[in-house]
């Protein structure tokens, strides 16, 4: 196993659940690859849309909340395809669920 350095991203996102109408913000760090970082660098926040086209994006996801700072989505993508992932906070109360945290 290898160590590689790579440039991190951050963006603000505000997601609105439909039925409740209810709005949440997210800190959304995209860890990318190597070669990803390399091919795009400063655009990769431009390319990685949230509900939609991934723009090829390979590497890790990290979702966490605004306010608390807990990590609330971890993701890894290759070529823009979600390949594993896990939501980790515990029904409505934003705690972090240690089962799922496992």
């Amino acid at each position: 196993m290898s160590a590689e350095q790579v440039s991190v991203y951050q963006n603000l996102i505000i997601v609105k659940d439909v039925k409740s109408e209810r709005m949440s913000q997210y800190i959304l760090t995209l860890i990318p690859s190597k070669a990803y970082d390399a091919r795009y660098g400063s655009s990769v926040c431009d390319r990685f849309i949230i509900r939609s086209d991934k723009g090829g994006f390979s590497g890790v996801a990290v979702c966490s909340c605004v306010y608390s700072a807990c990590t609330a989505r971890v993701d890894t993508y290759k070529d823009g395809v979600k390949r594993e992932g896990v939501f980790l906070l515990d029904g409505t109360d934003r705690s972090v669920s240690d089962a799922k945290v496992d």
